[in-house]
């Protein structure tokens, strides 16, 4: 508490009976109450006109203004903070489908109501996951009538590829042999056979023609009438005519072979071997690809067919797990994830989300079914109070030993042990330690006849450190000093001599409040400290 200014003296108010008579004793201070009991009991002019006469005061020195005499006095310090029960065991409910994922909730169970096992608690509109399902029955169908075909085709192209990849070759081979018989055979037979047709027809005109020269001769000097001669003559020279003609054609004939149609068919032979090698070596590639191809696309019409039918297994799983969407314990329902070790903190906005209609996500925990009973407290512990708290980060606390308590703001009533199971190693986002208590469940506050049963999802007023001294050493907070010397942080107080000069004397303390600091070590009642050096 702040001094007062009365009079030209500073008073120092306390919170004890003992600091108190201290300050009784101080030689000014019975003739200051006097003087004040008899200034309230003249009246206000006469106290106004004394005043007037009255000189004021000289200011006290500053050594004096800020000089304060250490005591001893009753000293409390306690760890309040706002806790959460967490429950001693929890289920997620999660909607975790393996492929369908569009999902609008027709009913669902409240926040903070009670189920049994196996009670639902929510049920989706699941209009387009049957029709889906549907459909993938009918593209199975398909796709296996698909798949036998192609396996058909494969099965034949693997038989015929042999059969054509031989035939190539046997027509190269019979192109090659024909070639090989035309040259050899054929064309010189040819040319033969064409030098024979103008040999014969030379040799028929030859004939025709002595013939002829032959019956001219032998008519005139014959007997036969003049009418018999003229026939056979004119029969012999039309045979002469004729065998002139064939000549004439068989030597034009020979001509065209000789020169046109032989050097065609030898072209023509040549250009064969050099087809049916060009039809060889594409059969050689494309042959063994179409097979290759063929049955590439077996395997794909029959990975597709899978995962189609894998597809169906897994909305089939889907219907079935989103159609069972219930309690797995008894227990009661709370909206948010209440697995872990600190309570939800968006379940406003949850409860708000989950309504009727309403899209619902995949994959979160946005309902947890969680066990009637607590089974721990979450606080979060103020970074500044971290090192006050005595816990080791060992061991977990035994509830029953530590001292440490909570009480329902519920009911302040129901009140029991708590001790530490662990503290977060850092800090979270708002600059607090994650803590988890453990609860003394064996406390009278969890006994079957108390008319207030404490549950998950209440809060809880904790008290981690309550600590009293009937006696500290203490003083005013901003009497501490602080620097930072040869790598250590120094704590200490102006201490004041009898020469009203000071000398830095080091302290150490562990528990202060906004206006005291209990001192372990370092002063002692009655020393005198100051806020500046003199």
């Amino acid at each position: 508490m702040r001094p007062v200014y009365w009079q030209g003296v500073f008073l120092f108010p306390t919170h004890s009976a003992t600091a108190s008579q201290d300050l009784m004793s101080i030689p000014f201070i019975r003739p200051l109450q006097a003087s004040l009991a008899l200034a309230l009991l003249m009246p206000a002019s006469t106290w106004a006109a004394d005043e007037s006469k009255t000189e004021a005061p000289e200011k006290p020195a500053k050594s004096e203004t800020d000089a304060h005499t250490v005591k001893t006095e009753r000293f409390d310090f306690a760890i309040r903070l706002n806790g959460t029960l967490m429950p001693a065991e929890a289920k997620p409910i999660i909607a975790a489908p393996e492929r369908f994922s569009s999902l609008r909730i027709t009913s669902i169970a409240p926040n903070a109501s009670y189920v049994k096992k196996g009670d639902t608690l929510l049920t989706f509109d699941l209009t387009e996951l049957e029709k889906l399902i549907e459909s993938y029955e009918k593209s199975i169908v398909e796709r296996e009538l698909g798949l036998l075909r192609a396996k058909n085709e494969l099965t034949s192209l693997k038989k015929l590829t042999p059969m054509q990849m031989a035939e190539n070759k046997r027509a190269l081979e019979r192109a090659k042999d024909d070639h090989k018989y035309l040259l050899e055979t054929r064309i010189p037979l040819g040319k033969e056979s064409i030098e024979r047709e103008v040999l014969s027809a030379e040799r028929s005109l030859a004939y025709s023609s002595e013939e002829l020269r032959q019956l001219e001769k032998m008519y005139t000097d014959d007997d036969l009438t003049e009418e018999t001669e003229e026939i056979v003559l004119k029969r012999s020279r039309w045979a002469v005519e004729g065998a002139e003609f064939r000549l004439k054609n068989a030597k034009i004939d020979a001509d065209r072979q000789l020169e046109v149609n032989i050097p065609r068919q030898i072209n023509d032979a040549k250009e064969e071997i050099e087809k049916r090698a060009i039809s060889l070596a594409r059969a050689e590639i494309e042959l063994p690809a179409a097979l290759e191809q063929n049955e590439l696309e077996v395997a794909a019409l029959e990975k597709e067919l899978n995962d189609y039918r894998d597809a169906l297994t897994e909305l089939k799983a889907d219907q079935k797990h989103l159609t069972n969407m219930t309690a797995p314990i008894d227990g009661i329902v709370l909206y948010g994830d209440w697995t872990g070790s600190q309570p939800p903190s968006n379940v406003a906005d949850i409860e708000r989300r989950l309504l009727i209609g309403s899209s619902f996500g995949v994959h979160t925990t946005f309902i947890t079914v969680v066990s009637q009973t607590p089974g721990a407290i979450a606080v979060s512990l103020p970074e500044q109070y971290r090192s006050l708290v005595n816990w080791n980060g060992k061991t977990t606390e035994s509830p029953t030993e530590t001292g440490r308590y909570a009480a329902l703001k519920a009911s302040n009533a129901v009140a029991f042990g708590v001790g530490i199971e662990w503290i977060s190693p850092t800090l979270q986002a708002d600059n607090t330690y994650a803590t988890k208590l453990t609860i003394d469940t064996k406390s009278d506050a969890f006994s079957d006849q108390k008319s207030f049963t404490a549950s998950p999802g209440m809060n809880a007023s904790v008290t981690l450190v309550d600590y009293e001294s009937p006696e500290a050493v203490m003083i005013p907070s901003d009497y501490i000093q602080i620097k930072f010397k040869n790598g250590k942080l120094l704590r200490y107080v102006h201490l004041l001599g009898d020469d009203e000069t000071t000398t830095e004397a080091p302290v150490t303390y562990q528990r202060a409040s906004k206006e005291n600091v209990e001192i372990l070590t370092g002063l002692k009642a009655g020393d005198k400290i100051s806020k500046e050096a003199k």
